[in-house]
């Protein structure tokens, strides 16, 4: 009865303890901070293509938002340097007999090795490639050898200097940025005319994504933008490979080059007629929202957004959406290749990290995967991100 009645009484301090415990646990920042809020399910819609390895085997695969079912796709595209542009739905193939996807691929184009191309650049063919590996030229280039004689018009995109062809939201026109050559030929002399620019800037095709095997690779429409050509027309030096992008309905553009000298991010739309407005000093690899109202690029290692449009933003303030790690001693970090999910609530991005030891050093390349707001960066798996649908 004594023990009962001394425990009555220790049981109030003992609950007093307890409570004091816990509410210590409860405010300690560093207790808290161990205990994370569970971050978001990953999108579940569409899927995520890039360069990378299924099994032993590398080149354009794809997955799910949540980084299952790796698949690949091609063996000889990359993602890094082919474009592979997947249309925005699924259309009929007859040599397949199924719904695909279809990708637009530029490939280079060469008849002569001995040929001496104009700035070392060769030339290319603007490809659709199904899912299921058949492929339709879009575009056609003329004959290179030395000794063909007259040249021809080039109706083709340049290879290294043209940027990323974009599908329309209907996938019934392409947009990509290119070049119109007239090819080198033999005087009545017999000197060698070298081949030369006749128009450079925006071109559009227009398809029937349905039946595209009776495609004929066809003459595209030429929109002229203010770009300055440098070095018998190669853009800003080259420069203006990769770095540049179409909005979904083919009415802006975006591109990283140079205008009256001036080297920066420039915006163009079809409704002030191509003129180019600078909307920043640097920006690589932009990339426009699935409604076109907004862009990635990345610059300074890290990823920003922006509206483009100097009506909307007046200002043209860019803000910061994936901000790469901290380097260090031993390891640097880079992010590249911001691609939107097809809502535009998460971003797939490159990390580059390269890792030093001594005189040595090794760099690895990883997709990786954050909400639009920077939140939650999740990796998926090793390669290169080339586009979300």
């Amino acid at each position: 009865m004594r023990r009962d009645a001394e425990l009555r009484k220790a049981i109030p301090w003992i609950a007093a303890f307890v409570a004091i415990g816990i509410a210590m646990v409860a405010g300690d920042p560093a207790t808290a901070a161990k205990k994370p809020p569970e971050p978001p399910p990953p999108p579940d819609t569409g899927l995520i293509y890039y360069g990378g390895t299924v099994g032993t085997e590398f080149g354009l695969c794809s997955m799910k938002g949540d980084g299952t079912s790796q698949t690949l796709l091609f063996t000889d595209c990359s993602g890094s340097d082919d474009p592979c542009e997947p249309s925005r739905g699924l259309h009929y193939c007859a040599e397949c007999g199924r719904e695909v996807r279809w990708f637009l691929r530029l490939f280079e184009y060469t008849t002569a090795d001995d040929y001496e191309y104009p700035n070392g650049l060769p030339r290319g063919e603007l490809y659709a490639e199904c899912e299921g590996g058949h492929q339709v030229r879009l575009t056609e280039a003329p004959d290179l050898e030395p000794e063909s004689g007259m040249g021809q018009d080039y109706t083709g995109p340049g290879f290294y200097d043209s940027a990323y062809p974009r599908w329309s939201e209907d996938d019934t026109v392409v947009s990509y940025m290119g070049k119109r050559w007239v090819d080198s030929y033999v005087d009545e002399n017999g000197n060698r005319v070298p081949a030369e620019v006749t128009e450079f800037g925006l071109f559009t095709l227009t398809i029937d994504p349905d039946d595209l095997d009776n495609h004929a690779p066809g003459d595209p429409t030429h929109h002229a933008l203010e770009i300055d050509t440098v070095n018998d027309g190669n853009w800003a030096g080259g420069r203006m490979w990769a770095n540049c992008d179409i909005s979904p309905d083919g009415s802006e553009i975006v591109f990283y080059g140079e205008v009256d000298d001036v080297l920066g991010l420039y915006y163009s739309s079809a409704a002030d007629n191509w003129q180019s407005v600078k909307i920043s000093g640097g920006g690589y690899r932009p990339r426009f929202t699935p409604d076109g109202s907004a862009i990635l690029f990345h610059a300074g290692g890290s990823i920003y957004r922006m509206d483009p449009d100097p009506a909307s933003n007046p200002n043209l303030t860019a803000t910061v959406a994936l901000r790469k790690p901290a380097d260090s001693k031993t390891k640097a970090f880079s992010l590249d290749f911001g691609q939107w999910s097809p809502n535009a609530t998460h971003i797939t991005y490159l990390l580059w990290t390269t890792t030093f030891k001594g005189d040595n050093q090794s760099t690895v390349a990883e997709v990786w995967q954050a909400r639009s707001d920077g939140t939650y960066p999740t990796l998926l798996t090793s390669g290169f991100p080339v586009g979300w649908r």
